[in-house]
């Protein structure tokens, strides 16, 4: 059933000559329109922006699923490449502590020979004791080593004396 209850709407003008508004009454333009139609025109007006409004939040979740797609695509890419770095540091700096290692062994072996090597020419002597106070120089070794030496070289060698050492 049809509503039959009429509308009247009326609009209002001005003329730019006049500033003071005229009696609605006088300016009516007659439309008339029932209440029916006008309720249907609301009704199909809301259900344009229902559907406008539907489009733009699916649009706009649409985006944001894609971009939270983006993001963790992006943060699975970083993970897995900062695991790659980890590797590659890790490897690299085990490689490089091997090398130093091995470095450091052939110093130390370098080192030894060196040391052994250049005792050879070095004299041991036992049975020498050390000064009282424990604090020795090796000068004073020098000189106890000399002082011995010219002594038991005497005592020894066919009545050859060497001369004191004067220091």
């Amino acid at each position: 059933m049809a509503d039959h209850t009429w509308l009247t709407m009326a609009g209002k003008t001005r003329s730019k000559s006049a500033s003071v508004e005229k009696n609605a009454s006088d300016e009516i333009e007659g439309q008339n329109i029932s209440l029916s139609v006008f309720k249907d025109l609301l009704k199909i007006q809301e259900s344009t922006i229902q559907c406008f409004f539907r489009s733009f939040v699916d649009s706009v979740n649409d985006r944001i699923d894609n971009i939270v797609k983006e993001v963790s695509d992006l943060k699975h890419s970083i993970e897995y490449t900062q695991g790659q770095v980890n590797d590659l540091l890790e490897v690299n700096c085990n490689k490089k502590i091997k090398e130093i290692q091995d470095e450091i062994e052939k110093l130390l072996e370098k080192t030894d020979d060196l040391e052994n090597r250049s005792r050879r020419n070095n004299l041991c002597f036992d049975g020498i004791s050390e000064t009282s106070s424990g604090i020795e120089s090796w000068d004073l070794s020098e000189t106890k080593i000399k002082t011995i030496l010219v002594q038991e070289w005497n005592k020894t060698h066919f009545g050859i004396i060497l001369p004191p050492i004067v220091q």
